[in-house]
């Protein structure tokens, strides 16, 4: 599984609907499971992720409470980085509350691995990578309708 989740870049500390993350749910199945293989198994998992950067959620919301202080909002966490505004300007930073996109934009969204999508007016939207450069493929055009949700 983890190979997989490596080779596709999927975030291991992705939060889902019931505010967990995939180590929060690995302390659930080896607190439940009955035979003592599967809670070894699951063990063994459960350092591997470690290894590779997984997270529990009430340690991403111990670094979001850290970050709370300098910024007006902190979004959720994704691929070791926080969404934040001050002073109605958006950028990111990482988990130690350096700055890695600088708070410029008027609106942020998404992002990939190591593009950014931001709006300087709230309506165009476009890539920036982690300089904070034009992503080669993107222009100032919007990528996605104005209506979709931003934060």
């Amino acid at each position: 599984m983890l190979p997989v989740a490596k080779e596709w870049e999927l975030d291991l500390n992705y939060i889902d609907a019931t505010n967990s993350t995939v180590l929060d749910h690995l302390d659930d199945a080896i607190a439940t499971t009955q035979k003592a293989s599967t809670a070894n198994m699951l063990k063994e998992y459960r350092e591997i992720y470690i290894s590779y950067g997984a997270r529990r959620h009430a340690d991403l919301s111990s670094i979001i409470k850290s970050l709370e202080p300098r910024f007006d909002s902190v979004k959720s966490y994704a691929y070791g980085m926080f969404p934040v505004c001050k002073n109605d300007k958006w950028g990111w930073v990482n988990e130690k509350g350096e700055v890695v996109i600088p708070l410029q934009y008027m609106a942020i969204r998404y992002f990939v691995k190591d593009r950014f999508e931001v709006s300087d007016d709230g309506v165009g939207f476009y890539w920036v990578d982690r300089s904070n450069h034009l992503f080669p493929s993107s222009s100032a055009k919007p990528i996605r309708s104005p209506s979709t949700p931003r934060m």
